[in-house]
């Protein structure tokens, strides 16, 4: 009898209340969401890191269009156009030897 009014009294002093939902979640979602509400109100750490290969090709394109190969046309035109594959290669190379990152 003592240890049980010994543990309500530790829990009155202490501010403990039954009815509070601190820490526990009646569902995945509503964790998320509060997850979500907690990150909204802290702080935004900008961090950069290194991209990955693929990250590095499809950004690269996106800014400059791979030339199509031609293969019918004068010899002048064709020319041109491996001139214009092998800057866009050199290119290329130049922009992952950069070691491009992301925030």
């Amino acid at each position: 009898m003592k240890i049980l009014l010994f543990i309500l009294a530790i829990m009155g002093v202490s501010g403990f209340s039954l009815d509070q939902e601190k820490d526990l979640f009646s569902s995945k979602t509503r964790a998320f969401e509060r997850c979500e509400e907690w990150k909204d109100e802290g702080r935004v750490l900008i961090y950069k890191t290194n991209i990955n290969i693929a990250e590095e090709a499809s950004k690269f394109e996106i800014e400059h269009p791979e030339p199509h190969s031609q293969f019918h046309g004068t010899e002048k035109e064709k020319l041109k156009a491996v001139k214009e594959r092998y800057e866009w290669n050199k290119a290329r190379m130049d922009f992952t030897a950069s070691n491009p990152s992301k925030k």
